[in-house]
């Protein structure tokens, strides 16, 4: 009888421990979920295909790790910024701060005052890093007196190009007595534009009513290449300080390939992107970024009336004699130190991430690049285009990019501390100067002043004078002010 009550007790105690244990696993298996939230700037095709890739990280890799990836999105690049800044200086009011973030360069050193960000480098071995294209990486490396730090890991990024009307330029080509290399300089761009200005201009009996051949997208971009291509970069560190360095011949190099060529009407910009310009007629080629040629258009529009047009993808133009570079941009990952579970869950879907497959689904089908040498590959990439019926101009703009990477050189400008403040500066001194000085001389001709007079203002060296002291003023105090 004590026999069966001893066995009753000790099967009842092994009951009890039993399910204390599968409760105690339970939790424990509660414990290892690990969540990671992301914040990016990303809209339309690009959030898409992001939401995707979480979504199919979390199914997958996510599921069996015990990681849970979410993403939020904080509007454009600056509002992601401010956001951020917000959160991790706990304002009142603001949002908790996310675990990673997509965003530039030049946000970290306002970040690393109030929060530590991690350095990519003590989760990535040597060779690791190897299998990502080099100048991607570079662009994410930030010199410290303790060694060097990598703070933005890539994903993908976009380079500029140039983006042509083929079939309209194949209608003139021959009457102008030009073909696609003269649209590899800028010397030789600059002169087939004048042609195709006069000979647009002579179709009317309107006195200098040409159209322009050629338009740049983005102007700091355009401006930041030239310096470097002629010898140094705008900006540079001086004794712990940004300074900027802008020869005065190279100024002049610059004014005399955009500035000129704007004033005279051989290269234009009306809309607020050059693709639109090209929609309407006004443009038959534009420098522009990989990403945006997912808009350009499959017609033009003269008086409402649609023609289908061929888009066909150049490489950007150089200076003779001068190194052949293109620029090329985009953000990167960002980590907010946390835990060492939460670090190396957020790199565990960067690797992820960055694995040949999947980052070339992710950049091909967003309009970027990819970061990985495997997937930026031509066999892989002709491959991946035949595979999964990649778009005509996706398609196109991959292979043209290859291209351009395989025969000249990337080239970015390092974001030191004022560098987005001179960006603005760029845009507005340089290029909104141009746009004004465009306007206004067409105000001019319209109130009956003849062409000849008044050009010979704007084509003066004085006139380039007056500019160059005026712009290097402005971007010496944007300096001085963020420093």
């Amino acid at each position: 009888m004590k026999f069966k009550k001893l066995l009753s007790l000790i099967i009842m105690l092994s009951i009890v421990f039993s399910a204390s244990a599968c409760e105690s696993k339970e939790k424990s298996a509660e414990k290892t979920i690990t969540n990671i939230e992301i914040w990016t700037y990303y809209t339309g095709e690009q959030k898409s295909m992001f939401d995707s890739m979480v979504d199919e990280f979390n199914k997958s890799l996510g599921k069996e790790k015990g990681i849970v990836v979410s993403h939020q999105v904080q509007g454009e690049p600056h509002e992601l910024d401010e956001t951020l800044l917000s959160a991790v200086k706990e304002d009142a009011g603001s949002l908790d701060a996310p675990d990673m973030f997509i965003t530039y360069r030049g946000i970290d050193s306002k970040l690393k005052k109030h929060r530590e960000l991690v350095n990519f480098y003590d989760y990535y071995t040597e060779e690791e890093l190897a299998e990502l294209i080099d100048s991607f990486v570079q662009m994410g490396i930030v010199q410290e007196e303790s060694g060097d730090k990598l703070y933005m890991f890539p994903l993908a990024k976009s380079q500029t190009i140039v983006m042509l009307n083929d079939t309209d330029f194949n209608d003139i080509k021959d009457d102008l007595g030009i073909d696609y290399a003269d649209l590899e300089t800028y010397e030789k761009l600059i002169d087939a534009s004048k042609k195709y200005y006069e000979y647009t201009d002579a179709m009317t009996d309107i006195p200098n009513d040409g159209k322009s051949l050629f338009g740049v997208d983005s102007v700091p971009n355009f401006f930041l290449l030239a310096v470097k291509a002629n010898g140094n970069d705008f900006l540079e560190l001086e004794n712990g300080k940004t300074v900027a360095n802008l020869p005065k011949e190279t100024a002049r190099l610059i004014w005399d390939s955009y500035y000129i060529p704007m004033v005279k009407g051989y290269f234009g910009k009306e809309a607020k992107y050059a693709t639109e310009d090209i929609k309407i007629g006004e443009l038959l080629l534009s420098s522009g970024s990989t990403a945006g040629t997912l808009y350009f258009p499959d017609q033009k529009y003269i008086n409402d009336v649609g023609y289908d047009i061929e888009m066909k993808i150049l490489s950007i133009p150089y200076y003779e004699g001068k190194e052949k570079l293109f620029y090329t941009q985009g953000g990167g990952f960002f980590a907010l130190k946390g835990s060492e579970e939460t670090n190396k869950a957020c790199v565990e879907f960067l690797k992820w991430l960055t694995s040949p497959e999947v980052n070339a689904k992710f950049a091909i089908n967003s309009g970027y690049l990819p970061v990985s040498k495997k997937a930026f590959n031509k066999d892989f990439l002709e491959k991946y285009i035949n595979e999964n019926n990649v778009a005509e101009h996706t398609a196109k703009t991959l292979l043209a990019a290859y291209e351009q990477y395989d025969t000249m050189t990337p080239y970015a400008q390092e974001p030191l501390v004022g560098f987005d403040s001179v960006r603005r500066v760029i845009s507005e001194e340089f290029g909104d100067y141009v746009s004004r000085d465009v306007k206004e001389i067409k105000e001019r001709i319209e109130n009956g002043e003849k062409y000849e007079d008044i050009m010979t203002t704007y084509l003066s060296d004085e006139h380039f004078e007056i500019w160059y002291d005026s712009f290097m003023e402005k971007v010496n105090a944007t300096l001085d002010s963020v420093q």
